[in-house]
């Protein structure tokens, strides 16, 4: 129940934050390689979550 919970957070933060971070995205003079690096910790975090969560069980 506590993952429910934690995911319903987790996409009204997304969905409150997604113009801003689209904004910061696309038009800062960061490197090309940003939006890379950004999916990278993504994936990452996802893997370590689950890999918690498996533990947990």
């Amino acid at each position: 129940m506590v993952s429910h919970r934690l995911l319903l957070l987790f996409a009204l933060l997304t969905a409150l934050l997604a113009p801003y971070l689209l904004d910061l995205w696309l038009f800062s003079g960061g490197p090309w390689y940003r939006p890379f690096l950004i999916w990278l910790g993504l994936c990452m975090l996802v893997a370590l979550i689950e890999q918690w969560h498996r533990h947990e069980l």
